[in-house]
């Protein structure tokens, strides 16, 4: 942690015993871990985790502050990246993801006690997935927001961008969510979000989270549920080929009938409802609006059902 910061150009393959992280940047207790630069972090564990043990982690970032980091890499563990305040808080910072892979929790943001928040937070990207093959019989979670015992409670203010899960549900036998809230977080957003191969389900809340958005950007899981959970005032915006339905063509003018909005505007003049009449020669040239556009206008004909423009004539909003 005293290091201003890792620039990573190999691999650590993680060969050590279980329930412990594989690497940890940052000190933990009460030290603010401020302004620190972690590049191409990447972890491997030797042999795949059995999943049943929440301290195999492969990379804990802890107590970072108006820090950057880049997780290329967290494969094989229980956990693959623990986000953790330990004492005062986790804060300010850019998370960067790259291969997030066979794990039962991708990302875990966690705050440790009570005075270790967890806020304000940007994710970049990330494949988060895990193979056909890895624990077919259990769950697994894509983001997980946790606490201690006694943790902090009230995350807040974390935005995953881009972000693409692909968690492998055994055709329905099992729970592959990207989202797992259990505590009572605020202001999580996603965006762009690619959803492939996992419940239906985008998020699931276990507390009190509110006004969280995911917007899933591309689905081959067919329908997508929303959330569950105890939650509320949350928004799931399936944007899969739904761009029509999420975003229709705003009515900006409309004039159903020409016929039925033209008026006398005087004995010789014609005049439309809603429209200006334009002219082909003005006089001039006009320095004004108003010799370009005219509340009514010689030379249309009114017919019973139609009219008849002259060339020098047009309409407009």
């Amino acid at each position: 942690g005293a290091a201003r910061g890792v620039r990573m150009s190999g691999q650590i393959l993680y060969d050590g015993p279980s329930g412990q992280p594989a690497l940890v940047l940052g000190d933990g207790g009460a030290v603010n871990n401020q302004a620190k630069q972690y590049h191409g972090i990447r972890v491997l564990r030797a042999t795949q985790a059995d999943w049943t043990n929440e301290a195999d982690i492969g990379v804990q970032l802890r107590n970072l502050d108006a820090s950057f980091a880049q997780v290329a890499q967290a494969e094989g563990f229980t956990i693959g990246v623990q986000a953790v305040g330990v004492s005062r808080g986790f804060e300010d910072s850019t998370v960067e993801l790259g291969r997030i892979a066979n794990n039962k929790i991708g990302v875990d943001v966690r705050g440790e006690n009570a005075g270790s928040w967890n806020n304000s937070v940007r994710w970049i990207g990330g494949h988060i997935a895990n193979a056909s093959a890895t624990h077919p019989t259990q769950h697994r979670f894509g983001i997980r927001f946790s606490k201690g015992a006694a943790g902090y409670n009230l995350h807040n203010a974390h935005v995953f961008v881009g972000t693409a899960f692909e968690l492998q549900n055994q055709a329905g036998a099992v729970d592959a969510i990207p989202f797992l809230v259990e505590v009572n977080a605020r202001g999580i957003r996603g965006e762009a979000l690619r959803i492939e191969g996992n419940s239906p389900v985008v998020a699931r809340h276990t507390a009190g989270a509110a006004d969280c958005v995911y917007q899933v950007a591309f689905s081959s899981n067919g329908a997508i549920t929303g959330t569950e959970g105890n939650a509320y005032l949350l928004e799931v915006d399936p944007y899969h080929q739904a761009a029509a339905a999420v975003h229709p063509p705003r009515l900006i003018a409309d004039v159903p009938s020409l016929r039925a909005a033209a008026f006398r505007w005087t004995s010789t003049e014609v005049g439309f409802d809603g429209l200006a009449v334009l002219s082909g020669n003005p006089a001039g040239p006009p320095a004004t609006l108003n010799g370009l556009a005219f509340p009514g206008l010689s030379d249309f004909t009114l017919n019973a059902d139609s009219i008849t423009f002259p060339t020098s004539r047009a309409l407009g909003f």
